[in-house]
């Protein structure tokens, strides 16, 4: 009347039959994806390494005198970059209070391509490099700025009372 807890062996090959067992590489691969799921950032971590020792290393051909320092400051550089991208976007959708704006969806970066395009017309014909570097200088200076500035006042300007 009762049946004990454990299958017996025609209960568990037939159950084989209709559910389909796993084999063990689709286990371990079950595993391999929750332990992904689990630690992210430790994944992310340990793919950014690889990636960094293959540019360092890739196609070197025995002139690491030459190709290291050379590879180093391009990928320190483009870590600062990195940085530097996700700290500005996080400052300015964290000013405007909106997670999806981004600098380049209103076109500052368009503005300042026309500036940096109408300072480099201006000036193309003067033979003098200092003349083109000082009205460079300052347009970078307004821009990195004066122009936030003017765009935090117009945002969080209070509304007059009338």
């Amino acid at each position: 009347m009762f049946s004990s807890s454990t299958p017996s062996a025609a209960q568990k090959s037939d159950t084989d039959k209709h559910h389909g067992a796993f084999p063990t590489w689709q286990k371990h691969l079950t595993r391999f994806w929750a332990l992904i799921v689990d630690h992210p950032k430790s994944v992310a971590s340990i793919i950014l390494v690889i990636a960094m020792t293959l540019f360092l290393t890739l196609n070197v051909n025995g002139y690491w005198d030459f190709a290291l320092p050379l590879r180093g400051k391009k990928l320190l550089a483009l870590m600062v970059v990195g940085y530097a991208i996700g700290v500005s976007t996080l400052l300015f959708q964290t000013l405007t209070h909106n997670p999806i704006l981004t600098p380049s969806l209103l076109g500052f970066d368009s503005l300042y391509v026309l500036l940096q395009s109408v300072l480099v017309f201006s000036w193309a014909l003067s033979a003098s490099p200092v003349s083109i570097l000082l009205p460079n200088l300052c347009l970078r200076f307004f821009s990195c700025l004066a122009h936030p500035c003017c765009c935090f006042n117009c945002y969080f300007q209070k509304p007059a009372k009338i």
